[in-house]
């Protein structure tokens, strides 16, 4: 990884370390995010949908869950794996995390995910809203890095975030050719702030192909307004 992209993760990391206490806001519609009424009311069904895809796909087996985060979804593998090694970069994240899931099945792991190497072979990687913060020069090596996670038979699932058209949309920054970057504060305001933070708008048609091409069979879909899910296995 050349210094630019190295200093633009550690950038990242470092918000999302940040963001910790307050990231559960976006996910419950509460504190910045509660005066967003009209997107709120169509935000809770669809979150239900999106975690009801997720659910049918269960059980799990053994699940590597990367960038846990706080547990939002760690809670809901526990209940329908065998075990779960549930990884972030984030200390503050996955102590948020311990402390809701307590759980005896789930063990964690601190780490850089474009650092990490495979720690195990399992049969579910999930991923929740990750795949869009994963840089374009990285994509390619972070796909190589799931399949020699996956144990034969196995398969990657994913949700994230959709934006209808958006063809998968970018910005340019200096270093980083390709990526579609935010500027990000705490409390909910993107446009200005401290950190830049990588964040593709998935279009569910280009992104199967950007999976396909890295040797995966992806299958994709969408919920109306917000979330993109889908399946890939090798």
């Amino acid at each position: 990884m050349d210094a630019d992209l190295a200093s633009f993760v550690e950038e990242q990391k470092a918000y999302y370390r940040a963001r910790a206490p307050e990231y559960e806001d976006w996910w419950h519609r509460t504190g910045p995010y509660a005066a967003d009424t009209g997107t709120s009311t169509a935000w809770f069904p669809e979150v239900a949908a999106l975690e009801a895809w997720v659910f049918g796909l269960a059980p799990f087996g053994r699940t590597l869950e990367l960038a846990c985060g706080t547990g939002l979804w760690t809670r809901h593998l526990a209940s329908r794996s065998e075990s779960v090694l549930a990884v972030d970069a984030s200390p503050e994240t996955i102590a948020i995390n311990r402390a809701r899931v307590e759980d005896g099945r789930v063990d964690y792991l601190e780490a850089d995910l474009f650092a990490l190497e495979p720690p195990g072979r399992f049969d579910t990687v999930f991923m929740g809203f990750w795949l869009s913060h994963v840089p374009d020069k990285l994509w390619d090596g972070f796909w190589d890095f799931v399949r020699r996670c996956i144990a034969p038979g196995g398969r990657a699932i994913f949700v994230d975030t959709y934006e209808i058209g958006s063809k998968w949309q970018r910005k340019l920054v200096v270093g980083l050719t390709g990526d579609r970057v935010d500027y990000r504060s705490l409390g909910g305001v993107s446009g200005v702030g401290d950190w830049r933070v990588v964040k593709h708008r998935f279009d569910a048609d280009v992104v199967t192909r950007w999976i396909e091409r890295t040797g995966f069979r992806a299958e994709v879909g969408t919920a109306k307004r917000f979330f993109v899910h889908g399946t890939a296995r090798p």
